[in-house]
Parts: C-alpha cells; structure tokens; sequence
C-alpha cells in the first residue's frame, strides 16, 4: 500500500507532519475509527465522523467547524484520490494551528 504525507493535529498537542497508509484502515487508525472529511481551502481535513458520540475531547476550531478527537489533512488529486501535503500547505497551517495549540495551552495554565 502506498503512503502519503499529512499534517496530523493530536487534541491537546501540536501539529506535526506524518506519513500514513493511503488506506481506509491508514486514516481509521489516524482519527480512532470511522472518519469524515471536510474541505478547508484546498485540503481535507479527516476527522473521526462519531467522535462528539463517543466522548472524543474537543481539538480545536477549524474554520466554522468544531473538531473531536485527532484529525489530519491531506490533499486530493483531479479524481479524488488523497494525495500528500505539500511544503507551502505546511508552511500555511502549521502557524494557524500551532498558535490554537498554544493559546489553548495557555489557557488552561490560567484556569
């Protein structure tokens, strides 16, 4: 099975890039069981589609949707097929979401 590369985001952690099997089974072990996939700008974002369900944390806030549990992003070619991330993908989200990460951090040191 071939692999790709995406940009994980673990709750409670910061992003970080990994590479996955480019399989049902790569992306159930990714999100901890069957998942969803949600266009942000042009990558998708795949997330657990029962994490609110089963008592998944809260992650963080991705555009107008409110994610649970580990989520990543890949990218997708001319037919669908998930393709890896790229160097500038990474360069434009890494910030956004490693900020969320901290600022949550931060948060909770204040609580």
């Amino acid at each position: 099975m071939s692999k790709i590369k995406v940009i994980k985001v673990p709750v409670g952690s910061a992003p970080f890039v990994i590479e996955i099997e480019n399989s049902m089974e790569g992306f159930q072990a990714e999100v901890g069981g069957g998942f969803t996939m949600v266009h942000v700008d042009d990558l998708d974002l795949w997330c657990n589609d029962e994490a609110l369900m089963n008592g998944m944390p809260f992650n963080r806030r991705v555009g107008d949707h409110a994610i649970h549990g580990d989520f990543f992003f890949a990218r997708h070619d001319d037919d669908g097929n998930s393709t890896s991330i790229t160097a500038v993908d990474v360069a434009k989200f890494f910030p956004v979401l490693d900020g969320v990460h901290r600022h949550a951090a931060t948060q909770r040191k204040d609580r």
